[in-house]
């Protein structure tokens, strides 16, 4: 991902930023405004890394991020996935029952059991 692409979802990244980075402030995340190098510098001064280390680490970020998120997103998207399913599901299975119940309920008034 490269700056401009980095500076362009900046917004959505924000907090992808601080959760992964927890000692970054409010006040370094605005400094950052989506500049890769800002980033690193200010990884290097709140987490004592050195250049190379911090180059490192946001090279892992960005890759992580063009693979499908960090490993949190890609846990609550399969979840909203398999929530989705089963909501479905759930709702085959009422309807069906519901079927079922009305035709019950016919055979039983031809039958003569109900009036």
């Amino acid at each position: 991902m490269n700056t401009r692409i980095m500076e362009g979802r900046w917004n959505r990244l924000r907090g992808e930023v601080q959760d992964r980075w927890g000692q970054l402030t409010s006040d370094d995340i605005d400094r950052i405004e989506g500049n890769i190098d800002r980033l690193t510098g200010i990884l290097q001064e709140r987490y004592g890394y050195g250049r190379e280390r911090a180059e490192e680490e946001v090279a892992r970020f960005l890759d992580e991020l063009e693979e499908g998120g960090s490993p949190i997103m890609q846990i609550a998207m399969i979840t909203a996935a398999a929530i989705t399913v089963l909501l479905a599901a759930s709702l085959f299975i009422s309807r069906r029952m519901h079927r079922r119940m009305t035709l019950i309920g016919r055979m039983r008034r031809r039958l003569g059991m109900i009036r």
